[in-house]
């Protein structure tokens, strides 16, 4: 105690280490004189409370009231000192009333977190929170706070607020009468950690420099930012693997005394903008000020917007942002390792227009709550571990969804019809799921489609014609499935069109020549199916923006088009792996930007043009499992000097390293 005294409790407050029970290092600040004082004043208290012990025991009587004297006297000296040290008194105060004041952040960091219990009784005073300041050890003790503003020039006054049991009681009556936490979620027990809402309720009663009045109209927003602090962002609740912390990347402003307006990624309406635009025309005025560069906005204000993506907030969401938040028109948690379920508590953001819950570790079903939010514009819960059905109810939002992200994930069953009153729908993401049945003819109605995604799924059946009535459709994905039957020739209407992709189905019938009024495709994978017949000389004359085409994995037969040659925009043409019959075209030399040929394993014969050497881009040229004769151009040879890295031709080698037969070629791999 001598020691915690003699460094601990002078005014300014001692800014070197100091290790006194892991206690944190201070600076000299006035919070840190606030600090330092309470903990002399907890020496002081400990003094008392010997004093009281020996009283009780009828002991030596004079010797105690010479210590009480002494420790009253320290207290009131402490209180009243000014200057540099005026910080301290307050704290020694609170430090002899058995209370904490907590630091408060620095400019670019939240406050510490207050959890925990005291030493003695983990619900005594039903505060108990702990302090831990950033990445400092954590210690049990009880809390008082002091209204403070992180930005301001000069260090605030401090108020000492005594933990009110009462002011407890009412704001977890608030709570549990909103109906945003059952009463068992804000209880306390020695056979468990106190739970996030319990934690936040205490912030607010004990913690919170804000001091909101428990009928505060933003006391519940409050409680519920509270809340997800506490629930992503302890070590005790957080189940962390190998070398995860649950730190947030960037909590400027969290668990502070500012208003809720000027927390990073809070957006209110009424309150301070705190986008990141609005944030740099901050820093930039200030300054022009010569300021600190900081938001300097401290408003409450209803929260409309809650973005803190890709921002290590582990753990799970809390129902209480779903029953609280509900003026939120934008939440945004993506990319974070959020699990758990999503609460159907979701149901009250009724004013929610952008949810975005994607790239996270959620599980559970899609909540049919969901239909409920009837202004929702974009809705993404891809890359999570969903599974169920998709539920009906999100047909319901037919007046205002445009954008429906459900990939990845791992749902069933069959598609509800009901999607198909979703008109003003522009994009569909539902690839990498297991959707079994067809795809409705019906969705030919969904006639604001740009973007649909379908792939990797079990769909069946055939492709419907009705597609083609998507006229402003721009991308189509229904690769990776058990699709039947031909390819519709209606499709040729999407003359919007720029990829499409249908490989890996069992589509059978011949490649329609009426795509070559796509003229807008830039990638076509049509390999991996059962298709047959020519590849349509049409197509290499209008299709002059094709960059990507592949066409490999089929039964395709007849001789390659030299109409080919004039899509002078192609990288890549696949053709390997088909019937095709002939020699190569010498056309295919003008295909400059050429980086991939694949024309192995069909039955071309003849010599390979001297023009192919022309391709001084090309990376990868395929020629093997064919018929070829002659010998490779020494112009296509010295390509492997430039570009070439991958050259196969079926050319045998014999004794003495010579290679010998029908083709001849020193730079091949031969096969």
């Amino acid at each position: 105690s001598g020691r915690s005294w003699s460094r601990h409790g002078r005014g300014g407050g001692y800014s070197g280490y100091y290790d006194d029970d892991n206690l944190p290092p201070l600076r000299w600040t006035a919070e840190g004189a606030a600090e330092a004082g309470s903990r002399a004043g907890r020496t002081l208290r400990t003094a008392f409370g010997m004093c009281c012990a020996v009283v009780a025991r009828r002991e030596n009587r004079t010797a105690a009231s010479l210590v009480f004297g002494l420790a009253v006297t320290a207290a009131i000296v402490f209180s009243v000192t000014g200057g540099r040290g005026g910080g301290g008194g307050g704290g020694v105060a609170a430090g002899v009333a058995g209370v904490e004041v907590p630091a408060p952040p620095n400019e670019t960091a939240a406050a510490g977190i207050m959890s925990g219990s005291t030493e003695d009784d983990p619900d005594a005073n039903a505060g108990a929170p702990r302090y831990v300041p950033g990445e400092a050890a954590a210690r049990p003790a009880n809390t008082t706070t002091a209204t403070a503003n992180a930005h301001a020039a000069t260090p605030p006054a401090l108020t000492v607020h005594i933990a009110d049991p009462v002011r407890l009681d009412a704001v977890i009556a608030r709570i549990v009468d909103a109906g945003a936490a059952p009463p068992s979620d804000l209880a306390t027990s020695k056979s468990r950690p106190k739970t996030p809402q319990r934690r936040a309720a205490e912030w607010i009663a004990y913690v919170d420099p804000r001091s909101v009045s428990p009928d505060d109209d933003y006391l519940l927003q409050r409680y519920a930012l509270a809340t997800l602090w506490y629930g992503t962002h302890d070590d005790d609740i957080v189940e962390l693997g190998p070398g995860e912390s649950a730190k947030w990347r960037n909590y400027d402003g969290w668990m502070t005394g500012m208003g809720l307006c000027s927390w990073r990624g809070v957006s209110c309406r009424g309150g301070s903008k705190n986008d990141e635009d609005d944030r740099k025309d901050d820093e930039i005025e200030a300054a022009a000020d010569g300021a600190d560069g900081t938001n300097d906005d401290d408003d409450d204000g209803m929260v409309s917007a809650l973005v803190l993506e890709d921002n290590n907030v582990l753990g799970e969401i809390p129902r209480e942002v779903y029953a609280c938040l509900v003026e939120l028109t934008k939440l945004d948690l993506h990319g974070n390792e959020l699990g758990g379920t999503i609460g159907t508590e979701i149901g009250r953001l009724l004013r929610l227009k952008d949810l975005d819950l994607g790239d996270n570790s959620l599980d559970g079903t899609v909540p049919s709550e969901l239909g409920r939010l009837d202004e929702l514009v974009a809705l993404d819960l891809g890359l999570n571990f969903l599974d169920g059905s998709i539920p009906s109810s999100l047909g319901e939002l037919y007046d205002t969804l445009e954008e429906l992200s459900l990939f990845e994930n791992e749902l069933t069953g069959t598609v509800p019809e009901s999607l198909s009153k979703l008109t003003k729908l522009e994009s569909l993401y539902l690839d990498g799921n297991n959707i079994t049945g067809v795809v409705p003819s019906t969705w030919g109605g969904l006639s604001s489609m740009i973007d649909l995604r379908l792939r990797d799924n079990d769909f069946s059946g055939p492709i419907p014609s009705q597609l083609g009535l998507l006229t402003d459709l721009v991308v189509l994905y229904l690769d990776t499935n058990d699709l039947t039957g031909s390819i519709p020739p209606e499709l040729s209407a999407l003359i919007k069109m720029e990829e499409l992709n249908l490989y890996g189905n069992l589509l059978s019938g011949t490649l329609p020549s009426q795509f070559a009024q796509l003229t807008s495709l830039k990638r076509a994978y049509l390999d991996t199916n059962d298709l047959s017949g020519p590849i349509p000389s049409e197509w290499g004359s209008s299709l002059a923006s094709m960059i990507r085409l592949y066409l490999d994995g089929n039964r395709l037969a007849g001789e390659i088009p030299s109409s080919l040659g004039s899509m002078t925009a192609v990288e890549v043409l696949q053709l390997g792996g088909n019937e095709l019959r002939g020699t190569i075209p010498e056309a295919l030399g003008a295909l400059t930007k050429l980086t991939q040929l694949g024309l192995e394993y069909n039955g071309l014969v003849g010599s390979v043009p001297e023009s192919l050497g022309r391709a001084v881009n090309i990376e990868k040229l395929l020629l093997h499992g064919n018929a070829l004769t002659g010998q490779m151009p020494e112009s296509v040879c010295h390509l492997t000097t430039v570009s070439l890295d991958n050259l196969t031709a079926s050319c045998l080698e014999g004794e003495d390293g010579i290679r010998v037969g029908e083709f001849l070629c020193d730079c091949c791999d031969c096969f």
